[in-house]
């Protein structure tokens, strides 16, 4: 056990009605008695165990004075009006007198261990309050910072309300959205810049999940997610089991790579602008909740560009940012 501390420092003039002897000696009388003091409360158990009651008897001090000024306050009566002072003053009068040490013993067992136990549930609990309130502070600037998004045609942001929808040949898309997901990674990679969570829904089987270092990018095989806005209950467990692995266990951006293999139930023709809408819808959804960006991918055959691009402009231009790429 330590006994640093130094006599000086807190101006001891008495202990408990002894006239200090400390206070009169030396730099080097005090160094050789607090060396003597530290050999002691290692060497013997008993002093050590008396000084650890000594320390923790402070600490209970503490904790009541503290206590006592908060309940004094709920009532109404700050320190200036001399309540707290007096009860102060006259609870070290009634702890000088006279005890036995049955009814110490008895108020260490009672109302003394129920009152450290009540203190420490309420500090746990303020703890609690005051990290629930952090995180929803937090929370609330990341929903109202947008997304940065980095096209081949230049940069833009997302609010977390707004959804871009890129459109194109298959390749030229993959292409387009690599630079997306690059670009946020870049983003995290800054020192001192906020942190974006990408949730990835893969255009290709995964033999595992893929999650970065940082945990800032989670990317799931197209075996795992095709399908997925079919049942919106489905959609719902898919998406929250893969966010609790993510950082923060939070989504600011979902990517998908494939719009059309979102949704593959009861489509009319097969038309990839029907079936991408559909899975825009479902997802949007999710991501209001969620406080996401969405980045949709709709690729095309080549034979297909033609015929729906124009279509596909017409349908999410009134919901959605859309970009055409043409080229990789």
């Amino acid at each position: 056990m330590s006994t640093d501390a130094n006599p000086r420092e807190h101006a001891y003039d008495q202990v408990e009605g002894f006239e200090s002897v400390l206070k009169d000696m030396s730099d080097e009388q005090l160094e050789a008695v607090r060396n003597k003091a530290t050999e002691l409360a290692n060497a013997d158990q008993e002093i050590n165990l008396i000084c650890e009651v000594l320390i923790n008897s402070r600490r209970i001090y503490a904790l009541a004075r503290y206590a006592l000024s908060r309940q004094l306050k709920q009532e109404g009566h700050e320190w200036s009006s001399g309540v707290e002072e007096l009860m102060i003053k006259a609870m070290m009068d009634r702890g000088l007198q006279p005890f036995a040490r049955d009814d110490v013993l008895d108020n260490v067992k009672g109302p003394l261990m129920a009152f450290v136990m009540d203190e420490v549930q309420r500090e746990v609990e303020s703890d609690r309050f005051q990290q629930m309130e952090q995180a929803r502070r937090e929370d609330d600037i990341r929903g109202k910072t947008p997304v940065p998004i980095v096209l081949r045609a230049g940069d833009t942001q997302l609010e977390r309300d707004q959804t871009a929808v890129i459109v194109g040949e298959n390749d030229h898309v993959l292409a387009a959205i690599d630079v997306v997901i690059g670009g946020l990674d870049e983003q995290n990679e800054r020192e001192g810049e906020q942190k974006f969570s990408t949730l990835v829904l893969a255009p290709h089987k995964l033999f595992a999940n893929i999650t970065d270092k940082d945990k800032t990018v989670h990317c799931v095989g197209i075996d795992q997610w095709a399908g997925l806005c079919n049942s919106r209950a489905a959609m719902t467990r898919l998406l929250n089991g893969h966010k609790k692995l993510m950082f923060k266990h939070r989504v600011d951006a979902l990517v998908v790579y494939d719009g059309v293999s979102g949704f593959t139930h009861g489509l009319v023709e097969g038309s990839p602008v029907t079936a991408t809408n559909e899975t825009l819808k479902q997802l949007r959804r999710w991501c209001d909740e969620e406080k996401a960006a969405l980045i949709l991918g709709l690729p095309l055959t080549p034979d297909d560009v033609e015929q729906y691009s124009a279509a596909a402009v017409n349908r999410f231009s009134k919901h959605a940012e859309v970009f055409c790429v043409d080229k990789p």
